[in-house]
């Protein structure tokens, strides 16, 4: 580099004032920026994982007599079985989706993604037992031990509704509450009873390898007569939900990438015309037009980009210690909070980060050269006319 515009440049650097702005805005727009991606990237993982773990599977078989499956990337495989029920309180009902499954359905793959406290073994009567969300024993006011009566929806044409009495013999949170509201779990002997149609027998299997190729691929691996499902297909609203909420996020946040980089354009010209004196008596002494950019380039982008690792390293120590906010926010009564997973495990989303901060760096570099462009018509004779 030339002496020249390797001096002038860490002069400008180490001047205080118009570049440290500048260098903390771009600090102060990173980190928020990194922050919304990793709450947004890891609530919407967390939630595709209470899907996956408690609803679906990554793969479902339905209505199956014979399948043939691979067993090289199953994590694990339960046979269920689904319906549906209106379950009464003693001043409100609640519609649930009723799903038997087996003692060892709990393992702790799934126990990871929910809190699940049982019945004491010596309060237990003799009817069989349901599994109720806290969302829905607070909707019911109903607690472990109660006895709730259902109306269980026929699974087929020759069915008829069929009064049901249970014991609540657990209560469970998952912290989402379209699952919460929504779910209960029976016994899978008692709900082959209660379910008699082909259809309601599900095979849940969750994969090893969670990416959507391995996935597709175990899924068109399986030979059965029944129907074969991914949790992407048979979720599709709530899947494409979370991707066009993914790309929405994304380009708003390019959106205020783009304000912020043009920020630091504005921030060159008012330092090109802070420093008219000083590029005039550089150019009498022989410096060109292109060293004289270029040792202003240098000195602009080195802040710009000192400003973006700044908040990039803030954003992200920020961003993966959000448990006691949104552990104070989960204990909150705000219904809006409802729509959204306050308990999830916070995970840097990589790919989206190095996204948005790679346009940011581009946008930033090719403002700050259009914005350098007039400093050509800065000539030695601004010394003499003061033009």
């Amino acid at each position: 580099m030339n002496p020249f515009v390797a001096l002038w440049s860490r002069k400008r650097i180490l001047r205080r004032g118009r570049l440290t702005g500048c260098m903390v805005l771009i600090a102060l727009v990173t980190a928020p920026l990194v922050i919304a991606l990793i709450f947004s990237g890891s609530m919407m993982n967390g939630i595709a994982d209470r899907f996956i773990y408690l609803s679906d599977g990554h793969v479902q078989i339905t209505g199956a007599g014979n399948s043939t499956i691979p067993q090289d990337n199953i994590l694990c495989m339960d046979e269920t079985v689904t319906g549906y029920a209106l379950m009464y309180g003693a001043s409100d009902t609640a519609s649930v989706s009723l799903k038997g499954v087996k003692e060892d359905y709990f393992n702790s793959y799934r126990l990871h993604y929910m809190d699940l406290e049982y019945l004491p073994q010596e309060e237990r009567s003799g009817l069989n037992r349901i599994i109720l969300s806290e969302t829905t024993s607070h909707k019911l006011n109903l607690k472990a031990g109660d006895r709730v009566a259902l109306m269980v929806v026929p699974d087929t044409e020759e069915g008829v509704l069929r009064p049901v009495m249970l014991q609540v013999g657990g209560i469970y949170s998952c912290g989402y509450e379209q699952i919460d509201s929504n779910l209960a779990f029976i016994d899978y002997t008692h709900a082959q009873k209660l379910f008699s149609s082909r259809d309601s027998r599900v095979t849940e299997i969750i994969a090893k390898d969670s990416s959507d190729t391995a996935v597709r691929s175990l899924a068109s691996s399986i030979s059965t007569d029944g129907r074969v499902n991914t949790w992407q297909s048979k979720n599709s609203s709530v899947y494409s939900n979370f991707v066009n909420s993914r790309q929405m996020i994304i380009l708003i946040l390019l959106i205020i990438v783009f304000i912020a980089s043009f920020f630091t354009a504005s921030s060159a010209n008012q330092i090109i015309e802070d420093d008219v004196q000083e590029i005039a008596v550089s150019k009498l002494m022989g410096a060109s037009d292109r060293m004289t950019r270029q040792s202003a380039f240098i000195s602009i982008y080195t802040v710009t980009l000192t400003g973006m690792f700044i908040g990039l390293a803030a954003g992200i120590l920020i961003g993966l210690n959000l448990s006691p906010i949104l552990n104070l926010l989960s204990r909150s009564d705000l219904i809006n909070l409802s729509y959204y997973l306050l308990d999830f495990s916070s995970v840097v989303p990589w790919r989206d980060i190095i996204l948005v901060l790679a346009v940011m760096t581009c946008v930033s570099a090719l403002s700050i050269l259009i914005s350098l462009r007039h400093t050509r018509r800065i000539t030695p004779m601004r010394l003499f006319t003061g033009l």
